[in-house]
């Protein structure tokens, strides 16, 4: 998702993610208020598409752009130790190399694939 044309609701889901199974939304928008440095009733405003400050339109999207960076980050890192098991033993580590591009995968990074 581009942050840069997103509302404020799409921070807030961005920033939250999935629901967990444990979690119910209160629980959920404290989540996001904790992981943006946000107070919990300015999230909960943005959730309800009540009007917010800039300032905190600003700290929801910070708080997106950083997450989507370790996100990226952690794609690539995984992509990478995945890159170097298949160039030490590629049989031996198969299993775990795929396993970590399927992972990478699901983070967004590219997925390589193996040579068949």
């Amino acid at each position: 998702m581009d942050t840069g044309k997103s509302s404020v609701r799409d921070l807030v889901m961005e920033i939250g993610g999935k629901l967990l199974a444990a979690e119910n939304r209160t629980a959920w928008l404290h989540r996001v208020a904790s992981l943006s440095d946000v107070h919990y009733r300015l999230v909960r405003a943005a959730w309800h598409r009540e009007p917010v400050s800039k300032e905190t339109e600003r700290r929801l999207r910070t708080a997106a752009e950083r997450l989507q960076r370790e996100t990226r980050h952690t794609a690539i890192r995984l992509q990478s130790i995945a890159e170097n098991l298949e160039r030490i033993d590629a049989e031996f580590y198969r299993q775990d190399v795929d396993a970590l591009r399927s992972l990478a995968a699901a983070y967004g990074g590219k997925d390589s694939g193996s040579e068949e």
